[in-house]
């Protein structure tokens, strides 16, 4: 049986995955963003996530490598704000997410960053970091410019990885190249 339960998280990466498992279940949703743009704050942080093994990591990654990085960043003074049983759900739940916006049709790319701190027991050397391909705004219709970007730049096809040698093509050879 579905029940109604309202979230209240924008448009962002929270709301539109949650309105979609609604849907799903036989359920309806309405987003509602406050900003003039959707998407919210992940339209403007480049839309990354990071899911220890995640169906994209095929056998490079596994729940238990993620909870001992966790583990390792992680001691009982972190225990109120990132608490055992919420890292668990994450671990568990994090790479199930996934694959369910992958089944309705949401593609990913797996991000070659390392982990923050790829020497800590668990840590991964090409990173757990997962982000949507670009699109061609155009696709959206009436809705392209309607669409959330990081403030301070135009409107650009260029994934996040790309975004840094941006900020570096006054200063830097491999910055002007990648201009």
């Amino acid at each position: 049986e579905f029940r109604r339960v309202l979230f209240r998280s924008g448009s962002g990466a929270a709301s539109v995955p949650a309105a979609l498992a609604a849907k799903s279940l036989g359920g309806s949703a309405v987003i509602l963003e406050k900003q003039a743009f959707f998407g919210g704050s992940t339209a403007y942080s480049g839309g990354v996530v990071w899911i220890p093994n995640s169906p994209l990591h095929g056998n490079t990654d596994s729940e238990e490598a993620g909870r001992q990085y966790l583990n390792a960043l992680l001691d009982e003074r972190a225990d109120k704000a990132s608490p055992p049983a919420k890292r668990e759900m994450f671990l568990k739940q994090g790479p199930k997410a996934i694959q369910f916006l992958m089944d309705q049709g949401m593609k990913f790319i797996l991000v070659l960053w390392p982990d923050y701190y790829p020497d800590k027991p668990g840590g991964h050397a090409t990173g757990r970091s997962l982000m949507a391909p670009l699109l061609n705004l155009n696709e959206l219709g009436p809705w392209k410019d309607k669409l959330g970007f990081f403030y301070g730049f135009p409107r650009m096809p260029v994934n996040s990885w790309e975004f840094v040698f941006l900020t570096l093509a006054k200063r830097t050879q491999i910055g002007r190249a990648h201009v």
